[in-house]
């Protein structure tokens, strides 16, 4: 190809190019995106909070500080309305860690390891900036409060982003639901050992006849919120609990009385004047709650809507005794094989030996027997789908027909196995018949307590299961975004993660000549040429002015040039005229 035929293809090229970039300036947004971008929702399992009330303060402080050991969380419910009613801007809050943790872009973030208090100190600022003084203060002390936790967590394994940050600008999420999002994290991160139980404050509860509640928990996974094309998977957290109730009311346990009161021993005697104490029901109740999950379906962006198929979280419930080298090993598979009968209470037996005629007493009896009860019960709910529209953040509920909390109540109780143990029995006056002992008493009331025990315990166990599974257990998981038979989801928003295609055609002049040119497309911080064709600082544009950094694309065009060559041209490039001789072998074009 000879010097005026190469210098001809170079023109045409440059003008094709050119023309193309052009066209892509001026196309509508919607002919770009219809073509070249994808559609895709922010969704987060699990219900939100619209305000907190007394007894939920009184449980935040405590399921917070048994999910961080070493803790020390106090916050009033004025502060807990704080973060219940702000939200934050994500996109904000990653620029702002990328920028505490010297990143060069907030995706990095994501898979940076980071401390529960410089990131509350991080959400603070940002709340502030945004003008949410008063959670700003909240997140600002508590994050001085945890700063001394030795733990870190990384919050790609809580926010799973397939778009680019840059494109969640209109995404914002609850605080509240963030900062049990963080916590939640940390525990599964980092807490390995059995918990400390922490003791919740019943009167703050209201629960009359309800002595003490030992609480313990652990989450065997974390929730993790998601923004991403359909296929996007999300769910709530999973989590194991354990509670230790104490009930004073034994009130229920007087329908065995009847049973034994007038009870023909061997033919010999009758057992009269029958008392029966029982000072408290201990109730001692796992759950083993799977995620409730979800996958996004079809996004329109246009009409603002979003499909979701999801289901609650598997419930499955246990009372009794369960090792905690079982229970608390997240790797383990909790099944009612493992679970053991445990004390549910101590009955005090007092009562009188008479003979058939029943005159006279001829002995006085008194001694314990132990009750002891295991039961378990198991939910499946099923997959169920919904269309959700704008605004946004929109959030739905999907409940189980199947699963629910008295439907659990009913199966814990069909399952119910329940069982008397004489502990002994003394003489406390007179003389037994000849022919009768205290062995034979104790074995005939206990096989008689056998036969009844359960319907007779069965509605105050319900009753006090009730208290348990709906008072205490679902109030504290609903604080945590879980919910026993039913899940709620939340769309935050729609995303679009738009990608340009530039295509570039050449034209050979002449029509056979292949040509040696090399393109290629360079990313990054990318100087442009002065008019001399050296390169800048990325920093200083002409006439030394400071540009911005940013993501600079360049178009290179490579002349492979000939020895012997002496070119010279003039082009015009984007407006800026520029020269190069044989030296020069390359031209710039950027796309921004």
């Amino acid at each position: 190809m000879d010097t005026r035929s190469g210098r001809r293809a170079a023109r045409r090229w440059l003008i094709v190019a050119g023309w193309i970039l052009f066209s892509l300036a001026i196309l509508p947004p919607r002919a770009v995106q219809a073509q070249q971008c994808t559609a895709g929702a922010c969704v987060s399992a699990g219900p939100r909070l619209a305000s907190v009330d007394t007894a939920q303060s009184a449980l935040l402080n405590p399921l917070l500080q048994t999910l961080l050991p070493g803790s020390s969380i106090n916050l009033s419910v004025v502060d807990w309305n704080s973060l219940a009613g702000a939200d934050i801007d994500l996109n904000l809050l990653l620029t702002r860690l990328a920028a505490d943790l010297a990143l060069s872009e907030p995706s990095l973030v994501l898979d940076t390891d980071i401390g529960l208090g410089p990131l509350l100190l991080a959400s603070a600022t940002v709340l502030e900036a945004d003008g949410q003084t008063a959670a700003a203060n909240v997140l600002q002390a508590l994050g001085l409060q945890l700063g001394g936790l030795a733990g870190t967590i990384r919050l790609g394994e809580l926010l799973a982003l397939d778009f680019p940050p840059g494109t969640l600008a209109d995404v914002r999420l609850d605080v509240l639901d963030l900062l049990t999002g963080w916590v939640q994290l940390y525990n599964f991160r980092n807490v390995v050992a059995t918990p400390q139980p922490i003791t919740v404050d019943t009167a703050a509860l209201g629960l009359e006849g309800v002595t003490g509640i030992e609480l313990w928990l652990q989450v065997v996974e974390p929730p993790v919120y998601a923004c991403g094309p359909q296929g996007t998977r999300f769910h709530s957290a999973a989590v194991r609990a354990k509670l230790n109730v104490l009930l004073l009311n034994t009130d229920g346990l007087q329908g065995l009385v009847a049973v034994l009161d007038g009870l023909n021993i061997l033919g010999l005697a009758q057992l009269t004047d029958v008392v029966l104490d029982a000072t408290v029901l201990r109730v001692q109740l796992y759950a083993d709650i799977a995620r409730a999950e979800g996958t996004i379906g079809l996004v329109d962006a246009i009409q603002g809507t979003v499909s979701l198929q999801a289901r609650p979280g598997l419930v499955n419930l246990y009372l009794g005794e369960i090792a905690d080298a079982v229970f608390w090993n997240r790797g383990s598979v909790v099944t009612p094989d493992v679970v053991e009968p445990i004390a549910l209470t101590t009955l005090q037996l007092q009562a009188n030996v008479c003979a058939l005629l029943c005159i006279l007493p001829l002995a006085g009896v008194e001694g314990e027997i132990g009750i002891s009860a295991r039961a378990w019960a198991m939910g499946t709910p099923d997959l169920q789908a919904q269309v959700v529209g704008g605004p946004f953040p929109a959030t739905i509920t999907m409940a189980s027909g199947l699963v629910s909390l008295s439907s659990l109540v009913n199966s814990l109780l069909s399952n119910l196995d329940v069982s008397a143990a004489g502990l002994g029995l003394r003489l406390t006056l007179g003389n037994l018949p000849v022919g009768l002992d205290l062995t034979a008493i104790l074995d005939l009331v206990v096989s008689t307590l056998d036969l009844v025990l359960k319907d007779v315990l069965s509605p105050l166990v319900g009753g006090l299961l009730n208290v348990v599974l709906g008072d205490i257990l679902d109030a504290l998981l609903h604080l945590l975004g879980i919910q026993v038979g039913q899940a709620t989801f939340t769309v935050e928003g729609v995303a679009q993660a738009c990608a340009a295609e530039l295509v570039l055609a050449k034209a050979l002049d002449p029509v056979g000549d292949g040509g040696r040119f090399d393109l290629s497309i360079l990313s990054g911080d990318i100087p442009g040429p002065d008019r001399a064709g050296r390169a800048l600082p990325a920093d200083r544009g002409r006439r030394g002015r400071h540009q911005p950094r940013g993501l600079r694309r360049q178009l290179v065009m490579h002349r492979r040039w000939q020895r012997g060559d002496r070119v010279r041209r003039r082009q015009r490039v984007r407006g800026r005229r520029t020269r190069a001789g044989p030296a020069a072998d390359h031209d710039h074009l950027s796309v921004h």
